[in-house]
């Protein structure tokens, strides 16, 4: 998973990645992110270059986390849950930066390899 896509540039595209994850919502992830209030928005409206990269990781990382976990319902629940490993944030905080978003990687590359702590 070296290879990123480009993030999305409207509101609307960024919902149609997330859709998939379950529970995972637009409006959770504008609020774990810290960007605007995405779900009240039009949805062509544009977004900025740092609330396109956060929800770039975003998707990227509920994608990896699919992979691992089998399901994008058991992802998103992870995706969401307080984890000791990440200080006591959520996944989806942690994409806030790209430091995060790559702890996150090596933490879900731990988990499909049996490397718990």
């Amino acid at each position: 998973m070296n290879e990123r896509a480009e993030g999305p540039t409207t509101i609307a595209e960024a919902s149609a990645r997330l859709n998939a994850y379950y529970p995972v919502t637009l409006e959770l992830a504008s609020i774990q992110l810290d960007v605007r209030p995405l779900h009240t928005l039009e949805s062509t409206t544009p977004l900025t270059e740092n609330e396109s990269q956060r929800l770039n990781r975003l998707a990227l990382v509920l994608e990896r986390a699919t992979q691992v976990h089998k399901t994008a319902r058991e992802a998103a629940t992870w995706c969401l849950a307080e984890l000791p490993a990440l200080g006591r944030q959520t996944p989806i905080q942690k994409c806030q930066t790209e430091e995060g978003y790559q702890r996150v990687l090596g933490l879900l590359s731990q988990i499909e390899h049996g490397i718990f702590g």
